[in-house]
């Protein structure tokens, strides 16, 4: 495993444990190549930032407006066209890549990448409803981005965003001298080897650096954009990554949720921000906290997830150690308002195949429940749209009407009641 701990702008840890090759013995330390895999995704995010500031391509951009035709199939496009925020937020409507597209392993431009499965790329619910993860949607915000600016998508980040952070071996490309000083990535067993993945658009998952850069970017992070002295973003757009603009749930002030590249989740009654990155052979994960000017980042070199999630609740355990947690006071809600929300909600999304599935929300007691399954949670409203559960510190679930349907969004799923009386 390789380990970054940041607090108070100050590395206090940054190193390996254990092996980077079982063959060779060598060593995990800080100096090793490793592979990010969709925390790749952040740094595209902030490219796309950096891009909106500079007016080369503004976020909002409807992408059918500047590429023709647009590498996706949209029924929608006349009332719901999909914008460069959505492909990054993941509220475009799209699946993710197909199988197809997965095993597809040489490295391609972006153009020869979406003749491979053209299919893939249609258009599942109206864009700007829901965020439902998809790899493409990286693939094509770069594309728009290069289509209109005439640049190559990787060597604008490497100048914009690498440079400034003195990240200096981060890369998206690959070479033979590259692979050659990764380290080794093993299966779920710890000891079959896995090939090098080129995965289909390199913008959603393909950068490698060195462990200890990795600290870089996190100090920015807490820094609030500010790193070594000078500012690589500015407040404003580090709250723009960290905070989805796009979808039903922040259209109604939900601030929780998926940004560019950049993801809220709860620990502990603490709030986090970061991402989870997965290169076939790597597992890893970056998250922080501002307010208590902490944050770290994790990777193992084994397809271990529950190993990873195991270290990642360790790690965050002693980030929050000395720190009391604050809970945003529930609102009391008319009986009648939360009756009103009740019912059978089925599944909205699903990132393969077709929806499957239900949530109940009932009332007991004078209180709103959610039951997924054998798990009942209570939902304490913060006003009249937004909830929390019990453990959670801020509003994290949201309940909006939409042309005369009622949704659920939350970090369990999208969900639309199924039709009663008072969907009107």
């Amino acid at each position: 495993l390789g380990l970054i701990i940041v607090d108070d702008d100050r590395v206090t840890w940054c190193g390996g444990l254990g092996l980077a090759d079982r063959k060779t013995r060598e060593p995990l330390t800080e100096d090793s190549l490793i592979r990010l895999g969709s925390i790749s995704k952040s740094f595209t995010g902030l490219g796309m930032l950096i891009a909106d500031r500079e007016d080369l391509l503004a976020l909002d951009t409807p992408v059918a407006r500047v590429v023709d035709p647009p590498p996706y199939d949209n029924r929608w496009a006349d009332s719901h066209p999909v914008t460069v925020a959505q492909l990054l937020e993941h509220t475009a409507g799209l699946r993710d890549m197909s199988g197809r597209e997965f095993d597809f392993n040489r490295p391609v431009s972006l153009d020869e990448a979406f003749q491979v499965d053209p299919t893939s790329r249609r258009i599942a619910w109206p864009p700007g409803h829901h965020s439902s993860y998809s790899n493409s949607g990286a693939g094509i915000a770069a594309y728009t981005f290069e289509t209109v600016t005439g640049q190559n998508f990787e060597d604008y980040v490497a100048r914009k965003v690498f440079t400034p952070l003195n990240m200096h071996t981060a890369t998206f490309r690959w070479t033979e001298a590259l692979e050659k000083r990764l380290v080794t990535g093993y299966d779920t067993d710890g000891k079959t080897r896995i090939p090098y993945w080129h995965q289909l658009y390199r913008p959603f998952g393909a950068v490698n650096v060195e462990l200890a850069e990795m600290a870089n970017f996190l100090r920015m992070l807490l820094g609030d954009g500010a790193f070594d002295g000078h500012r690589v973003l500015s407040p404003d757009e580090v709250r723009r990554m960290e905070q989805p603009r796009t979808g039903l749930a922040p259209s109604i002030g939900l601030a929780f949720g998926y940004g560019l590249g950049n993801y809220a989740f709860t620990h502990a009654g603490f709030v986090f921000h970061g991402h989870g990155g997965d290169a076939d052979g790597y597992l890893s994960f970056y998250a922080y906290n501002r307010e208590l000017r902490r944050g770290y980042f994790l990777l193992i070199n084994a397809f271990q997830n529950r190993t990873l999630r195991r270290m990642r609740s360790r790690v965050q355990d002693y980030l929050v150690r000395d720190a009391e947690p604050s809970f945003a006071r529930p609102a009391a809600q008319p009986l009648e308002h939360l009756r009103a929300l009740t019912g059978t909600y089925r599944k909205a999304t699903s990132r393969f195949g077709e929806p499957r599935g239900t949530v109940t929300v009932h009332l007991k007691n004078d209180r709103l429940w959610l039951v997924r399954g054998e798990k009942r949670e209570v939902l304490l409203p913060l006003d009249r749209w937004t909830f929390r559960r019990r453990f959670e510190p801020v509003a994290t679930t949201a309940f909006i009407r939409h042309e005369g349907k009622l949704f659920l969004q939350g970090p369990f799923g999208n969900y639309r009641r199924k039709a009663s009386s008072t969907d009107q």
